[in-house]
């Protein structure tokens, strides 16, 4: 490895907590019109919520502290429903707990995992999850984080076809009386794991799937004394796919979501639950629409409009309904054939031209005035390692644009993802205001990626301008 790429990994590493602890974070935002909710209430009012990807050694720690106060106050959001927890840091899921707290937010902790290689609905299956997730359990139920977790999410893998072929088929008489037992066995043995760890008020909701077709048979679970359900209804277009000059009802395919309810009240007509959906878009991959038409929707226009049809659809019909998580805030999936980048995200990368006053601000970089910078003012103050300028959720591409002034021939250096990329020379402007040239780096950026141009150990001072991202 290059000596001096070691060296900055190191440095970013150390300098990380006393960066994050500096960002300076905007006290007003403006509601996105990509929400599902038009007013923030507390998650005890009704749970609005979306799911929210965690991904280990991406700037999580950045991401985190740039992302939660967005999703509160621009999304309405209360609960995040997380994925991929387990796979952070201590540090990282630490810092996420410390700022759910701060914001009032809760979250839900998905015990999701099993061993695909033999999993059948046994009873000791579930010894064998909750075993998977010990540590975890113990660290989400100590005292400083516990009153921040709102349930925890039990998997009931019924839509695996190696756990069904086990089952002699998802239909079959073994497979009902097994998923029965198994979801009293896993809700008894999760109760008796949390009282072990001080957290015997920790809510338990299972997951009930009826196939996309509502075609499994799937037997209730009442008798598990769960706290609780949450149910996946993702809505499927009819004859053509809807735009926004369609109906609400048209929209959700109503008449489908009513379908999938009426099973599900059968089983659980008022017990506690939570509705799990998404939405994508033909739009997002040029009109191409691919096999996978759950959620599908043709424009960005016709997913907002959906997204709270979707809302209001479940809070006038049916009082047992306590909320709804989407899926996701953060995610792009590749998926379906042919293969599409699934846009079921409600933040949309960025691209194009970004002012840098409307960067993350990291140590002493500071906004100031000039007539000659773009919108009238730019970004100054790198005067110090660990002092940086970022722009998150970038678009993918493979080339970055920076203006910038600076007198003398200095650098910064290029973070991707919270790894350094590279040294980025600035040639003299001849001034620090006035003045300003381009910087084009031929450089790859992923979607969703962090990038931060940061002061560094024998960096020196460049003043930002803007950037434009793929």
């Amino acid at each position: 490895m290059n000596r001096r790429f070691l060296s900055k990994s190191i440095l970013y590493a150390m300098i990380t907590i006393l960066a994050i602890s500096l960002m300076k974070i905007p006290s007003v935002y403006a509601v996105s019109s990509m929400t599902p909710y038009s007013s923030y209430v507390a998650a005890s009012t009704w749970i609005q919520g979306a799911e929210y990807e965690l991904n280990p050694g991406k700037d999580t720690a950045a991401r985190i502290q740039h992302d939660l106060p967005i999703m509160k106050s621009e999304y309405n959001i209360n609960t995040l429903n997380l994925y991929g927890l387990e796979n952070i840091s201590q540090s990282d899921r630490d810092l996420l707990f410390s700022t759910l707290s701060a914001l009032g937010m809760k979250a839900v902790v998905r015990i999701e995992w099993y061993d695909t290689s033999n999993f059948a609905f046994n009873i000791s299956d579930a010894d064998t999850v909750i075993n998977h997730y010990n540590s975890l359990l113990a660290d989400v139920s100590s005292a400083g984080k516990r009153g921040s977790v709102l349930y925890f999410a039990l998997n009931m893998p019924v839509d695996d076809p190696s756990v069904q072929t086990r089952l002699g088929g998802i239909n079959s008489s073994t497979s009902q009386t097994r998923q029965i037992s198994y979801a009293s066995s896993f809700v008894s043995k999760m109760r008796t794991k949390l009282s072990s760890l001080g957290f015997s008020g920790g809510q338990l909701y299972l997951s009930v799937f009826y196939g996309w077709d509502f075609a499994y048979d799937i037997p209730s679970y009442t008798g598990s004394n769960a706290d609780g359900y949450f149910f996946n209804n993702y809505t499927y277009p009819g004859s053509t796919i809807p735009d926004e000059t369609a109906t609400d009802a048209v929209l959700i395919n109503q008449t489908r979501l009513q379908q999938g309810m009426t099973k599900f009240q059968t089983q659980y007509s008022g017990k506690n639950t939570v509705i799990e959906y998404g939405f994508h878009t033909s739009e997002f991959n040029g009109g191409v629409n691919p096999n996978q038409t759950a959620g599908l929707v043709k424009t960005k226009a016709a997913k907002q409009k959906a997204l709270k049809a979707t809302t209001n659809f479940y809070k006038t019909n049916y009082a047992n309904v306590k909320g709804s998580l989407y899926f996701g805030y953060n995610l792009l999936k590749e998926e379906g054939s042919p293969s599409a980048l699934m846009d079921w995200a409600l933040e949309y990368p960025a691209t194009g031209k970004i002012e840098g006053e409307n960067g993350s601000r990291y140590g002493q970089a500071v906004t100031y005035a000039d007539s000659a910078a773009s919108g009238g003012s730019g970004v100054k103050g790198l005067d110090a390692a660990g002092d940086a300028l970022a722009f998150f959720n970038s678009k993918k591409g493979n080339s970055l644009q920076i203006r910038y002034a600076c007198s003398g021939n200095n650098q910064l250096s290029l973070y991707i993802d919270g790894q350094h990329v590279q040294d980025v020379s600035f040639p003299s402007t001849g001034g620090w205001t006035g003045t300003y040239a381009t910087k084009t780096l031929s450089v790859t950026i992923p979607w969703g990626a962090t990038v931060r141009l940061q002061r560094d150990s024998g960096d020196s001072a460049v003043n930002i301008d803007y950037v434009i991202l793929p």
